[in-house]
């Protein structure tokens, strides 16, 4: 029985996103795929922007209504992600309080198990297994399995490599050259392909 340990979650409990309900969208199925992402540099990008829109941009007459959006979608996009990455943590402890908890009460189950079995065979009376058909059952899968693992992959170690029952096929000759010691010591080389 594997006994997993973790810390409590001292994350936030609650999430109000009521700040964002305007800018958060739900896409259709596959509508990710299609989409930009923002690549590496861009935190560089929006200090430069910052710096040189409102002086060489203005100056050389470059198109300022862009700019403005880019504005807008940046405050939106650190609103989002804000909630976002606080989510994601409390979604990531969600998931491995749930896989924790399932495993210990499969420890458990299998621990109910054995006392079933074990009273079901001291007391010889066949229909004692039949209340816990469902539980008997549902344990069994495990070894089940691992049964079925063990003939497959007996069965895959029994099959005979064609080329090897190949009589038909024309044996290759090799010659063997004599073997040379050297007293130098080994050198690396470098260029051969090889790690």
């Amino acid at each position: 029985m594997a006994i997993v340990k973790g810390e409590g979650y001292k994350g936030p409990l609650t999430f109000d996103l009521s700040d964002v309900k305007d800018d958060i969208v739900d896409l259709p199925p596959g509508a990710m795929a299609r989409l930009r992402h923002e690549r590496d540099g861009y935190e560089k990008v929006e200090h430069e922007l910052a710096v040189s829109m409102p002086t060489v941009g203005v100056t050389a007459g470059i198109a300022q209504e862009p700019y403005t959006r880019i504005l807008d979608k940046t405050a939106r996009i650190a609103r989002i992600r804000a909630h976002r990455q606080a989510m994601e943590k409390a979604v990531e402890v969600l998931l491995e309080s749930e896989a924790k908890y399932t495993h210990e009460r499969e420890d458990d189950l299998s621990a109910l198990v054995d006392s079933i079995r074990s009273v079901a065979h001291r007391s010889g009376d066949a229909t004692f297994k039949a209340a816990f058909e469902e539980t008997l059952r549902y344990a069994a899968q495990t070894a089940l399995k691992a049964v079925k693992t063990r003939l497959k992959n007996a069965a895959i170690g029994t099959d005979e490599d064609p080329q090897e029952s190949d009589t038909t096929a024309p044996k290759a000759t090799t010659t063997t050259a004599p073997a040379t010691v050297s007293t130098s010591p080994a050198v690396p080389t470098t260029g051969s392909g090889s790690h």
